[in-house]
């Protein structure tokens, strides 16, 4: 039945209108067609964007990955190179105070040496006019070791200096 219905409205359609829905139908497919296109663009454009998107993640990964390897192997050679320099100075600092510490020693030994020698006498006038044969032992020692170059301050006052140089000059002049 709903093919003689059929075969009867397709009787009835003349062939123009026929012609016209042929049209139709074309025109329907190609739209179909090009809905289908675009649509496959689409795709494969969005799949080109985001093998795209994914490669420039992956390069700023590995860019990334490379550049904290370069900062780790920088900070792992200045550490090296911290731990060396400072295992340098501390060797070069004991052969420093050894070589001090070796001075140091040959001077007391040098002190020590010389104590037997008779200290220098100096003669001071007192305030009552007699001369003194010896200053006192402590001067003594002070003068021994203090000297015009030394870098310690002189161990007496400026007006003692003074009396003293001028009467050794006395002394060498007489």
């Amino acid at each position: 039945a709903s093919q003689r219905r059929l075969e009867h409205l397709e009787s009835a359609v003349s062939p123009r209108a026929a012609s016209r829905m042929e049209m139709a139908r074309v025109e329907l497919a190609r739209l179909d067609l090009e809905r289908l296109d675009r649509k496959l663009e689409l795709d494969r454009s969005i799949a080109a964007a985001t093998e795209r998107r994914e490669n420039n993640i992956e390069s700023r990964v590995d860019r990334a990955r490379s550049s904290a390897s370069r900062v780790l192997a920088a900070h792992d050679t200045k550490a090296q190179l911290a731990v060396k320099e400072k295992a340098e100075l501390s060797v070069a600092r004991k052969i420093h105070f050894a070589k001090l510490n070796d001075a140091d020693v040959r001077v007391k030994l040098a002190r020590a040496s010389c104590k037997d020698a008779a200290p220098v006498a100096f003669e001071i006038p007192v305030r009552d006019g007699k001369p003194v044969a010896r200053l006192p032992a402590a001067l003594e020692r002070r003068l021994q070791v203090k000297s015009r170059t030394s870098p310690f301050k002189s161990p007496i006052d400026l007006e003692t200096r003074k009396a003293l140089s001028a009467a050794a000059r006395v002394r060498f002049a007489q």
